[in-house]
């Protein structure tokens, strides 16, 4: 099994670091500079579905600067999509397998971020729901678009940062929230800049699960003991816990 990177120095798992140190604030150069911030953008940047070249640009001169050598990046083949000899020449799109709470015709004049308001949406929903680019450069008129879940919305201003982003909604918020809630910004943040006039998500898709009421009984399907934690757990990780999973090599970490 693959297990998530540690940081050399201290054999902390990278995942809790990050997560701690988004917490904390700004990042200072010694941490952007660290293994854990520096492979997790290197795992990004090699995945064909994550490449960016600008943001590759960004990652060379940020490993030159930080004065560190060894993570290589690889510009993937750009996709290409060839018919089988059977097809028509009219290609009928399949059903959507995602669950949609809406579907919305594309007019003239509509954009990501003017479909995403409209809706309470992320612009990324609604270009990843519907096979987009980032961009939303092949909306067309007549199109009809799957809407996702739901969730407090934000439109980007043009000089906006994570920090301002975060510090606006209040103590009960962290930039690791916030991360999670929006998975095309990276795990810096540095680039919030490309999806300026973009709408983010300021809550969680499809909100929290109300707590039960008083008095109900519990899920049959619910654990109520505790099971013993396995060796290869997080140390950090808390002992009542009535299930444990683990994390097969093809689910290992592909991005934070």
């Amino acid at each position: 099994m693959s297990s998530s990177p540690r940081n050399s120095a201290t054999n902390e798992f990278c995942d809790t670091l990050r997560i701690s140190w988004m917490n904390d604030g700004p990042l200072s150069t010694q941490r952007q500079c660290s293994d854990c911030v520096l492979g997790s953008m290197q795992t990004e940047l090699n995945s064909p579905l994550l490449f960016n070249a600008e943001y590759a640009e960004g990652f060379q001169s940020m490993t030159a600067s930080c004065g560190q050598g060894g993570y290589a990046i690889t510009t993937p083949p750009s996709y290409t999509v060839t018919p089988s000899a059977s097809a028509s020449a009219t290609v009928i799109p399949a059903e959507p397998t995602m669950s949609c709470s809406a579907m919305h015709p594309v007019v003239e004049g509509d954009s990501c971020s003017s479909i995403a308001l409209e809706h309470g949406i992320s612009s990324h929903s609604v270009a990843f729901l519907n096979g987009l680019t980032p961009s939303c450069s092949l909306l067309s008129v007549n199109q009809t678009l799957c809407i996702g879940a739901q969730c407090p919305t934000h439109l980007v201003g043009v000089d906006e940062t994570c920090d301002d982003i975060v510090a606006s909604l209040g103590a009960g918020v962290s930039q690791a929230m916030f991360l999670a809630w929006n998975p095309n910004v990276d795990v810096l943040c540095s680039n919030l800049h490309k999806v300026a006039d973009m709408v983010v998500c300021t809550g969680p898709p499809g909100g929290q699960a109300p707590p039960p009421s008083n008095g109900s009984a519990p899920n049959p399907t619910e654990a109520t003991t505790a099971v013993p934690k396995p060796t290869d757990a997080l140390e950090s990780s808390t002992n009542n816990c009535g299930r444990w999973y683990k994390v097969r090599m093809d689910q290992s970490e592909s991005h934070s």
